[in-house]
């Protein structure tokens, strides 16, 4: 869905969004990274580097004042100065 003229919003359902990204549960369980494929460890490692719990981190001082950021870009108050993360779980997409 167009949203301005250099962006769009699109939807999937969860069974696909399932397909695309790997499981943190199973990313995050030493146990299943042993019998892992290496890419699929690797992928373990890189998100381990970047990932951080919101609630011991800056991440978590973070949600609120993001969230307001998404809504002012979305209600077009922010013009072309913001975009949405690359996929947002909501409840219209499940």
């Amino acid at each position: 869905m167009p949203f301005r003229a250099d962006a769009v919003v699109g939807t999937m359902s969860v069974p696909t969004l399932v397909q695309l990204v790997p499981s943190p549960r199973a990313e995050e369980d030493p146990r299943r990274l042993r019998a892992a494929s290496g890419l699929v460890r690797r992928h373990a490692e890189l998100r381990a580097t970047v990932q951080r719990t919101p609630k011991s981190s800056q991440k978590g001082k973070n949600v609120g004042p993001y969230a307001d950021c998404i809504a002012s870009g979305l209600k077009g108050e922010l013009g072309a100065a913001w975009s949405t993360p690359p996929i947002t779980p909501t409840s219209a997409a499940v």
